[in-house]
């Protein structure tokens, strides 16, 4: 089942900066970080987006990241450090309270950089979505890659001896003419028979993902891969009876539709004609009926 809203977006996956320098782009979630700012080398990673209005750029000497409008920024300037977030979190207000920021907070980078200085990168196992997130402390000079905990959205990572490169499309990676672009063939057998394994390794040769809940934490040459979700408490439910646990799923499963509608004023569904997609659509139909939508 896909349930989408009047903010649904589709990656641009082919393009060619180079070429088209105008082309409209969504999603551009891209950063270069080098590991020693005396060994620069002169290069200019920003040839690729040269000439394109709708791609920004923040720049810190040691780290570069260009962003497009779907990317939230957010930088603190009490404890110098930026945040960028790419994505959508269900639970927003859960989240917000959570984070102690306004309830009229809209930027998804301010809730989620409040929600990192108020309870660390393990707080991330609670925001409930589909996103990517990066944190650049300015005066450490120390830059943290986040993963949502389903994996649903894409973070490529292209670690060399003098930087590290990452971006949420291959063909930008590509586009940096820093990546040897030849299949890991060993990979390729792997991902064909299971595509489903939740692993670093892709099948382009030296290019990693950032595993489902994973992490990775950078200073200088030092790369350190983590999970914020390892050792997830799991709480225990015992009733007296059936019906008690019909009314705890109701409950839950109302909770969980009702958050993903408030990310959208136009919600729709397409339905597979099974029991989860005609269930989650009677339940999304039923809210929206109360609230005259």
């Amino acid at each position: 089942m896909i349930f989408f809203g009047e903010n649904t977006y589709i990656s641009h996956l082919n393009f060619n900066l180079r070429n088209n320098p105008h082309q409209y782009l969504m999603q551009v979630f891209h950063g270069i970080y080098h590991k020693e700012t005396t060994k620069r080398l002169g290069i200019d990673f920003s040839t690729q987006f040269k000439g394109n209005e709708l791609v920004k750029c923040f720049d810190d000497d040691q780290f570069k990241f260009y962003y497009d409008s779907s990317v939230y920024v957010s930088i603190d300037q009490d404890v110098k450090v930026a945040c960028f977030f790419l994505g959508r979190i269900y639970n927003i207000q859960e989240i917000k309270s959570i984070s102690g920021v306004s309830d009229k907070e809209l930027n998804f980078a301010s809730i989620v950089l409040n929600l990192f200085l108020r309870k660390g990168i393990e707080a991330s196992r609670q925001i409930n979505g589909d996103w990517i997130y990066a944190l650049w402390d300015i005066r450490s000079k120390k830059l943290i890659l986040v993963r949502d905990q389903m994996g649903t959205s894409n973070l490529l990572v292209f670690n060399k001896p003098d930087r590290l490169v990452f971006s949420n499309l291959s063909s930008l990676l590509k586009s940096e003419g820093c990546v040897e672009w030849k299949l890991c063939w060993n990979q390729l057998d792997r991902f064909s028979l299971r595509y489903f394994m939740n692993q670093e390794e892709t099948i382009i040769k030296n290019v990693l993902r950032l595993k489902s809940g994973g992490y990775y934490e950078i200073q200088g040459d030092k790369l350190v891969r983590d999970s914020y979700i390892k050792d997830l408490p799991v709480k225990s439910i015992r009733y007296k009876n059936a019906e008690q646990y019909y009314e705890h799923f109701e409950e839950c499963f109302n909770r969980a539709v009702k958050s993903r509608l408030s990310y959208s004023n136009k919600p729709g569904s397409l339905l597979s004609s099974g029991l989860d997609s005609s269930s989650v659509s009677y339940v999304a139909a039923k809210l929206l009926n109360n609230e005259n939508k």
